[in-house]
């Protein structure tokens, strides 16, 4: 309000740089002063450059040129990122399409990765029990064989000191015999083979076997009825103990066939990693305690020994491998069972021929 009414006491000319009158506040005889701070206005000089029409021109045909450029620049950058998206779109459905296959793939083998770790940590289990049995059965035919021996042995000496007795009566000591052995126990001995040999005898002539029996030749049918019970029990209670080794066990991991189907349908889907692991070269090692179990009562040298060939692990492997596809040259599982009867088979007539032959001599 202050200003308000100084305004409104202002002189009109003191607003064009008149000096003021300050009679309305001061003394009156205050002398008007000029103010000594105002700023003069200048009138700006025009210095701007002529515009000219093809000054013009020129700049908006430069601004065109310019234009045209980024438009070519940005169309080609459009067109290769259209290109870059198709290419895009086709390695996606590629991928996809040979992703199922590598994800399927990549499950079977982590299968069979975990199939063939349980399958060897129930063979590092049982194949020591297998191993005893397959021994136990060799000490009982080398026992049978060694019995043999000995009996065939003692009967040869029995009919050479019947022979030599009557010749050498007057040299001989009383109580000895021409081996030097005490009479009377010898002769006890003597009379109880004898009594055995007789029976035995009678035993052929009864079922007819006399014809087929060479003497000094074969000791087959030469058991007395005590050792041959107690060799069928022993016998038949390692067959029952082979029985069992695998009774806790999964088919999958004793049936050759399980086995074998397990590794077909890898050889059969995925034939390089199947060949780069080289499976073919580990299948025989692998069947070999199955086998191994199945021939533990096998002896050929038995008139009724049953064929290796018939068996049916063998027949399990005849064909293994043999696809409807070409097979290669270096395939090895053509020589799987060729190879299974070389390391299982002639073993084990090696210790058969050891130990076991004496009883058909």
């Amino acid at each position: 309000m202050y200003y308000q009414n100084t305004y409104q006491t202002m002189p009109y000319s003191s607003s064009y740089g008149i000096p003021y009158s300050y009679t309305a506040y001061g003394s009156s005889d205050a002398k008007s002063q000029k103010t000594d701070n105002t700023v003069p206005f200048k009138t700006p000089s025009n210095e701007m450059t002529p515009v000219t029409i093809d000054l013009v021109k020129k700049q908006l045909k430069d601004r065109l040129d310019s234009m045209k450029e980024l438009h070519k620049t940005n169309r080609q950058q459009h067109e290769k990122h259209l290109q870059s998206r198709v290419d895009s779109t086709r390695a996606i459905e590629r991928l996809e399409g040979s992703s199922g296959g590598i994800g399927e793939r990549y499950k079977f083998l982590q299968e069979m990765r975990g199939y063939v770790q349980d399958l060897l940590e129930c063979f590092s289990e049982k194949v020591p029990l297998i191993n005893e049995l397959e021994s136990a059965i060799h000490q009982l035919y080398k026992q049978r064989a060694s019995r043999l021996v000995q009996r065939r042995q003692d009967d040869i000496k029995d009919e050479s000191s019947e022979f030599s007795s009557h010749s050498n009566k007057a040299l001989m000591a009383p109580n000895l015999d021409s081996f030097g052995r005490d009479r009377a126990l010898y002769q006890e001995h003597a009379k109880r083979r004898i009594a055995e040999r007789e029976s035995l005898l009678s035993t052929r002539e009864q079922t007819g076997k006399m014809a087929d029996h060479l003497e000094g030749l074969s000791s087959d049918d030469e058991e007395t009825s005590t050792d041959i019970t107690n060799f069928n029990l022993e016998k038949d209670r390692i067959s029952k103990e082979s029985s069992k080794v695998f009774e806790d066990v999964l088919e999958s991991f004793y049936s050759i066939d399980c086995i074998k189907s397990q590794f077909e349908a890898w050889r059969s889907k995925y034939y390089t990693s199947y060949k780069d692991a080289y499976i073919g070269l580990c299948l025989p090692k692998l069947f070999n305690p199955l086998i191994r179990l199945q021939l533990l009562t096998w002896t050929p040298l038995e008139a009724k020994c049953r064929d290796f060939e018939n068996m049916l692990w063998f027949e399990s492997l005849l064909f293994y491998g043999c696809e409807e596809r070409e097979q290669e040259k270096d395939d090895v599982d053509v020589a799987l069972l060729p190879t299974i009867v070389e390391k299982v088979i002639l073993p084990k007539l090696t210790v058969i021929a050891e130990n076991i032959s004496e009883c058909r001599k």
